[in-house]
């Protein structure tokens, strides 16, 4: 009976000791990383809402990225429109000036090199691009746009970036939306575009509607005689076209530029406005994500994170309850011992 009695007690005590060793392990654990939440059985309801935290965290990580990269674009947009902005209204204060008919032919041939320096201003705004990725090329963007006569080579896609579930904003205005006239004059001021399917190439790189157009055999447009188109109907165009104007000193071709420019500065000054609302809306989402990551990394801590008063409090308490185990068993097999010598 004695020896099954020695048995049973060591038993208790090996079974004891290795509990309060395993409990002491684990709080030391949690201790090293100041969590509560070590393995998925530490507390499961718990562990699946942390799971769904850090997708989502995850998730807002990559919006935040998207959403810098919109930015990024967009305002570098907003910036060389009003640059454009600025250019044109330029252009038409010598057209203004110009016009009249106090300057002789010297003086509007030395202007026009002026007009001629906008022009390469434009051109550069026009190509201007981040990284390697031109602003007005469309979806083709890593080719440059715009050639030194204005001829775009880019097309009318629209980039868009998902920076909130399912909410997606473009990043890009195509650069025949800027650059080109939404419309082809005509000498009897005819608009193709209420008339006819079939497209044509406008120079400089526009597409069109000509009407009453038809293919040829290798799959070119004809345009027929009696619709003759002016040139220039682009920015391009028309910054070349006051440059000759003021070195042939055409003073009415100077004065009907006046019009266009205006025209063609209030569509510019359309397009800032639709771009600026973009870069509003793609700050209010960052804002929103950085108010979304605090409350997503505010809850993750409360459910992971362990209360360091009370973590080191239950590390002294079964630091005593290990010691105890240990005396005990001391105890035990000192008398165990004793016996087996009697």
């Amino acid at each position: 009976m004695s020896r099954v009695a020695d048995t049973s007690t060591n038993a208790a005590i090996d079974f004891a000791l290795n509990r309060a060793k395993g409990r002491m392990e684990d709080l030391q654990l949690k201790g090293a990383g100041i969590k509560k939440i070590i393995r998925p059985s530490d507390d499961p309801p718990g562990n699946i809402e942390l799971m769904k935290l850090r997708s989502q965290g995850t998730n807002n990580g990559q919006f935040m990225k998207n959403a810098n990269m919109a930015l990024i674009f967009t305002e570098l947009t907003e910036e060389s429109l009003s640059e454009l902005s600025e250019v044109l209204m330029k252009a038409k204060e010598i057209a203004v000036a110009q016009a009249s008919s106090l300057y002789n032919s010297e003086v509007r041939r030395s202007v026009a090199e002026e007009v001629e320096q906008l022009g390469k201003q434009i051109w550069g705004i026009a190509n201007r691009h981040v990284g390697n990725r031109y602003l007005f090329a469309g979806y083709k963007n890593e080719v440059r746009p715009f050639t030194k006569d204005g001829t775009y080579h880019g097309d009318d896609g629209t980039i868009f970036l998902e920076v909130v579930k399912d909410f997606y904003v473009p990043i890009n205005i195509p650069g025949n939306e800027v650059f080109f006239q939404n419309e082809v004059l005509t000498d009897t001021e005819y608009d193709p575009l209420e008339s006819s399917e079939v497209k044509k190439e406008v120079p400089g790189g526009q597409q069109a509607q000509a009407p009453q157009n038809k293919m040829s055999g290798d799959g070119e447009v004809e345009i027929r005689a009696e619709q003759p188109t002016r040139d220039h109907e682009n920015i391009f165009g028309l910054i070349r076209l006051l440059g000759t104007a003021l070195r042939t000193d055409d003073n009415k071709t100077i004065q009907d530029i006046l019009e266009r420019l205006d025209r063609t500065t209030d569509r510019i000054i359309t397009l800032r406005t639709k771009i600026g609302s973009n870069v509003s809306t793609i700050r209010s989402t960052m804002d929103t994500l950085d108010s979304n990551n605090v409350s997503i990394a505010s809850r993750k801590s409360s459910i992971e994170d362990a209360d360091v008063a009370e973590l080191f409090t239950d590390m002294t308490k079964q630091d005593y309850i290990l010691k105890a185990v240990y005396r005990t068993g001391a105890k035990s097999l000192n008398q165990n011992l004793l016996d087996f010598l009697r």
